[in-house]
């Protein structure tokens, strides 16, 4: 019950606060401030008596939820009762529909020439139901769905643990600072002991692949450097393959040109490996290890693309035309 109430308690009020006790509830009608007149809720016929009767109750912990309460004097309901409105604001959890990824799939176990052979004649095996007269989208996710049939069937899983990213170390220093920031202002000593442990802290992150102190401007910006370089470097040579295929420059004609099939070819052997995968799951090393019947399951749905795209511009430049010479006409 909250301190802003309205009259004296008589036995049955006191009834009721033992009952909301009980049940954990909270009285919304004495939580918030208001006025007299918002506050009683019945009023005797000759206007002399009101007190607060009609209440709204909530359970404890939806109480924060609850922003307003209030009566209403001049809403028409015909009875010796005011109306009371109670405003909530309900702050639900979000929940995460996406499952917990714990395991991942090793890729590296392509590498193993029995996997990946295994891995290509299962492959194989799951692109021979995919009919030639589909159209480009179910093409695509037949496609997708046969990759990731046969990656759970032929490549194991492995379980990913998290590394931690603060040093046992770091954390204590970390800890010594925070009790010495409490004493800072006693003192000058205990200032400068706490610009001390600041200055350790911070160094003791910054550290090299083999763990050792990096302690110059020059070392930091070195090891940056070399962060943000492997993010985007293949070492299998897919960077020389990318920089061939991008000086590929494109024939422009009105009629769609095939896609080769080398091309195709090129492209999926030029992606790069080792990257994190998109929405779908699917990496470079999953397309590289489908071999032969995945790169032409690829070649004829990237040439549907095309053709779908050049029949598209077609329709819209005889759409296009065909309203001219209308308005010409007219």
């Amino acid at each position: 019950m909250g301190k802003y109430g309205y009259g004296d308690r008589n036995e049955r009020r006191q009834r009721l606060l033992q009952f909301a006790t009980l049940h954990n509830f909270s009285i919304c009608n004495t939580r918030f401030q208001h006025k007299s007149n918002r506050k009683w809720t019945w009023a005797s016929l000759d206007g002399m008596h009101k007190n607060m009767i009609d209440l709204i109750l909530v359970q404890q912990r939806w109480k924060t939820s609850a922003i307003k309460c209030r009566t209403f004097q001049s809403a028409d309901i015909s009875s010796d009762h005011s109306l009371v409105l109670c405003n909530i604001k309900l702050r639900l959890k979000n929940l995460n529909s996406k499952p917990q990824q714990n395991c991942r799939i090793d890729v590296n176990r392509l590498r193993d020439e029995k996997i990946r052979q295994s891995c290509s004649a299962t492959l194989t095996k799951n692109l021979k139901n995919i009919e030639p007269t589909c159209n480009l989208e179910e093409h695509a996710i037949k496609i997708e769905e046969a990759i990731k049939k046969t990656v759970e069937a032929t490549i194991p899983a492995t379980r990913t643990t998290k590394k931690p990213w603060i040093s046992e170390e770091t954390l204590k220093l970390a800890d010594q600072k925070r009790k010495l920031k409490q004493m800072k202002n006693v003192s000058a000593e205990y200032a400068q002991q706490y610009k001390d442990f600041c200055r350790k802290a911070k160094k003791s992150a910054r550290q090299d692949k083999e763990g050792a102190m990096l302690q110059t401007k020059d070392q930091i910006k070195q090891r940056w450097t070399q962060y943000c370089s492997g993010l985007y470097k293949d070492p299998g040579g897919g960077d020389r393959m990318v920089k061939e295929v991008d000086e590929i420059v494109p024939l422009q004609s009105e009629d769609p040109q095939d896609i080769l099939y080398s091309e195709v070819q090129a492209a999926i052997q030029a992606l790069k490996r080792n990257k994190s995968p998109g929405s779908d799951g699917i990496t470079a090393e999953m397309l590289q290890a489908g071999e032969e019947q995945l790169v032409q399951q690829i070649h004829k749905l990237c040439n549907k693309a095309m053709a779908w795209r050049y029949d598209s511009r077609r329709m819209g430049q005889i759409y296009f035309g065909t309203n001219t010479k209308e308005r010409r006409s007219q």
